[in-house]
């Protein structure tokens, strides 16, 4: 990774995480220690892309999307009130 793109995806980190004292990677070596920031996007980016598939294959989103686009009437099968 290009090292501007690194430092920027540090600075954000740090602003998110806030460690100050505590250091999130206490129990491993330095050398892995430096991918954490960019663990945490990925994980993040990950998760989203996770919950945006399953929101555009969930039936209360796409049928509604392809009733409406069919042009269904929006009350159902329910005929008019006596």
């Amino acid at each position: 990774m290009p090292a501007r793109n690194k430092d920027t995806l540090d600075q954000v980190y740090s602003l998110i995480a806030n460690e100050e004292d505590a250091r999130v990677c206490t129990d491993i070596p330095d050398e892995a220690c430096r991918e954490v920031p960019r663990n945490f996007f990925l994980i993040l980016g990950s998760n989203v892309l996770t919950k945006l598939g399953d929101l555009l294959i969930s039936p209360k989103t796409v049928l509604a999307w392809l009733l409406s686009a069919i042009g269904a009437p929006a009350g159902g099968l329910a005929g008019p009130d006596p």
